[in-house]
């Protein structure tokens, strides 16, 4: 059966404007979207819808630069530049000699007492390690707050 198209259709890879007519075998949905009618369309009717351009398909974009990790910044603020420093930081451990460790927890502020008073690596290994800790509460200022 033959309907009159209200706005575009695309069928079977022909696109249908205003006022034409298409044979559709179920129109079901078209007619309930009011997409076609039965009923011709006049020609004032005809001249008066405006003909609808496609869009053309966008392609998703991210804002920003490049930055030096070869991906582009998300908020487009330039990532910050990457930290070439290393790490210089020796991990203290009961594998070291007791005189090393010794010399680590003088260079962290324990007291020569506790030092001295340390059964063995591990006491040593713990006191450096909370010796560390609050020397980073102190630097802390959110510990303030």
């Amino acid at each position: 059966m033959k309907y009159f198209v209200l706005s575009q259709v695309k069928h079977d890879g022909k696109d249908y404007r205003r006022g034409d007519t298409i044979s559709l075998d179920d129109p079901t949905a078209l007619l309930a979207a009011g997409v076609i009618q039965q009923e011709p369309l006049d020609s004032e009717t005809i001249a008066e819808a405006p003909v609808q351009e496609p869009e053309t398909p966008r392609s998703p974009e991210v804002g920003g630069s490049v930055a030096q990790t070869g991906e582009p910044s998300i908020d487009g603020t330039p990532e910050a530049a990457g930290d070439d420093a290393a790490d210089v930081t020796e991990e203290v451990s009961e594998r070291m000699s007791r005189q090393e460790l010794e010399e680590r927890a003088r260079q962290a502020g324990v007291a020569d007492e506790t030092i001295a008073a340390a059964p063995n690596k591990g006491a040593l290994v713990e006191a450096i390690s909370a010796s560390k800790q609050a020397s980073d509460s102190e630097d802390d200022v959110s510990a303030n707050l």
